[in-house]
């Protein structure tokens, strides 16, 4: 085992420990950003690939780190509109699950209380979901203008943070060792601004002749006589009776 692999595999079983011990796989990403660091992609941690995902693709629900990967997991569709090949998930119960000790990482009963604990929060959002219709897992709620603003320091998108304020989602996300833009701003404030530009790029007189040329001009070609109206008025017109 090279170096390299060796300090990757130590963080591993660093980030399952702290996992199996309580802390949230955001409360994980944010500490490995501060102490630098790098994820196996180079870049920093976002608390979304550590999640375990049901479906096995968070690393801390992947069982490849147990020495079990899994095969079978997805297949490919063609989509029936734009013809273009989408990965699909299949059944749980088609996936076909071996068992490979060269790539455990992580001990059997440290994978264990792994996946008892994330199943223990899947049960306790879905329990939320259905007496209250909210919950913690899943994608969160879209407003106005989640993902369409963004970060002036660091590109980031701005998105709600906590239900009122707007903030860059790398320096909640990720710590200000990625982002140290903290500025928050009211999600009141933001949109009503913004909307006030809305609502005056619309209404005002620019926008209104705009408006009243095209639809001018969609009348005119309306009106316009074609072969099929000309006909149909030759028609009515031969067939009205004649006074004498």
């Amino acid at each position: 085992m090279t170096a390299t692999k060796a300090k990757n595999t130590g963080w591993v079983r660093h980030i399952f420990g702290r996992y199996v011990s309580g802390d949230s796989p955001r409360k994980i990403a944010q500490a490995l950003n501060e102490q630098g660091i790098a994820s196996s992609r180079g870049g920093t941690w976002v608390h979304t690939a550590l999640y375990p995902d049901a479906k096995g693709v968070g690393m801390l629900g992947n069982p490849m780190y147990a020495g079990k990967p899994v095969w079978n997991r997805t297949k490919w569709l063609h989509h029936p509109v734009s013809g273009k090949r989408v990965r699909s998930m299949r059944p749980e119960s088609e996936w076909v699950i071996t068992e490979d000790p060269a790539l455990r990482i992580v001990d059997e009963d440290v994978w264990q209380a792994a996946c008892a604990r994330a199943k223990s929060q899947r049960h306790g959002t879905s329990e939320r979901k259905t007496t209250t219709g909210k919950g913690s897992g899943g994608r969160s709620p879209k407003y106005l203008f989640s993902g369409l603003l963004r970060c002036g320091t660091c590109g980031a998108a701005y998105v709600v943070v906590d239900r009122y304020q707007y903030g860059c989602s790398y320096n909640r996300d990720r710590v200000a060792s990625v982002c140290a833009n903290s500025i928050r701003v009211a999600r009141t404030t933001v949109e009503a601004v913004l909307l006030d530009d809305v609502r005056r790029e619309l209404l005002g007189p620019a926008a209104y002749a705009a408006f009243e040329q095209e639809a001018k001009e969609n009348c005119s070609v309306e009106m316009r006589p074609t072969p099929h109206r000309l006909a149909g008025h030759s028609r009515k017109r031969a067939s009205r009776p004649t006074t004498s």
